[in-house]
């Protein structure tokens, strides 16, 4: 069995290091940035650009469906809409995907709800800055689509045909942070490690946009959480060395402890082969396999545990698994 984990290994790398020199390629890609208050006009505002990439959708999400772009097409920053709709139109009935990942790790997405293949999400827009990614239903598909934004919850896709843009083109804009968020080429905080050439990719897990809700724990209480899980090429060992399985780029949860504890037990339990990675506030990393021998069910305790936000990755012995699982979160 140790022999199988280690051949896939090797392949999951193989696969990683080819799907992240593509995404290099697709770097020069720029980010569009706006400013989105409330009273905006004009209303509905229309963004352009090109959709589609190969970066798959459950990197940002869980629930994201489709193919995205390295770097967002747009960052919006506003001081506070109570309420936007965003939609997508594009020619030839284009299908298109929208992610809009925004502060305190919000991330929404949609794939048909805009009608005719379009997407659509009406969202509150509170304070801060947010990246949009347009993508494609399949991979490196590139469609033109224009991004319409309104406070009118009525329009849809089908009310407004898409028009090629008269000569011009969006203005590029860099990310102000200098760097895509897909690729940081940095090293993840308090690893222990440098990433190997290439794997910057991995560097995203550290920025908490968890795929799954955030889970409250206060001292002397027990939480549980329920998923799938969602095992893909990336390793759990880009994350820590000694780490098996396979999970998301994402974690899969946030788990935020109120107050300092003398424990901090993390345990799945699923019917399938589960694997447990948890990132302390501090950047400490832990996890585990198999508990115990001859169960599949993974554990991970941190006998003195600080407050904070704890990054939890719940994976799959082997790549490519989506099986339902509960994590039990105890503090004591």
């Amino acid at each position: 069995m140790r022999s199988q984990r280690h051949l896939q290994r090797m392949v999951a790398a193989m696969l990683l290091s080819s799907m992240v020199a593509h995404a290099s390629r697709a770097s020069a890609q720029s980010t569009t940035a706006i400013t989105i208050n409330t009273g905006f006009s004009p209303d509905p505002g229309l963004l352009r650009g090109t959709a589609g990439g190969a970066v798959e959708g459950a990197r940002i999400g869980d629930d994201c469906r489709g193919f995205f772009p390295q770097r967002p097409q747009h960052r919006i920053t506003t001081n506070g809409v109570a309420s936007v709709r965003f939609f997508t139109i594009a020619p030839n009935n284009a299908d298109i995907t929208l992610a809009i990942v925004g502060p305190n790790n919000s991330i929404n997405c949609d794939d048909d709800s805009g009608g005719s293949n379009q997407a659509l999400l009406d969202m509150r827009l509170p304070a801060g800055s947010y990246d949009v990614f347009v993508g494609t239903y399949r991979p490196n598909e590139p469609s033109p689509y224009g991004l319409v934004f309104t406070t009118n919850g009525q329009l849809r896709a089908d009310a407004i045909r898409y028009t090629p843009p008269a000569g011009t083109q969006t203005p590029p804009n860099t990310p102000p942070n200098g760097s895509s968020p897909w690729n940081t080429g940095q090293t993840p905080p308090n690893s222990g490690q440098t990433p190997p050439p290439n794997r910057g990719v991995i560097d995203r897990a550290a920025t908490l946009r968890p795929s799954g809700p955030q889970v409250r724990v206060r001292t002397g209480g027990t939480q549980r959480a329920r998923g799938r899980t969602a095992g893909t090429n990336d390793q759990a060992s880009a994350l820590q060395t000694g780490c098996a399985g396979f999970v998301t780029l994402a974690p899969s949860h946030a788990v935020v402890l109120s107050g300092a504890s003398s424990s901090l037990r993390f345990n799945v339990t699923s019917a399938a082969d589960t694997t447990l990675v948890v990132r302390a506030p501090n950047g400490q990393v832990m996890c585990n396999d198999d508990a115990v021998a001859g169960n599949f069910n993974p554990e991970v305790s941190f006998p003195t545990s600080i407050a904070g936000s704890y990054a939890v990755w719940v994976g799959t012995y082997r790549p490519g698994m989506r099986n339902l699982y509960q994590l039990t979160v105890t503090a004591n």
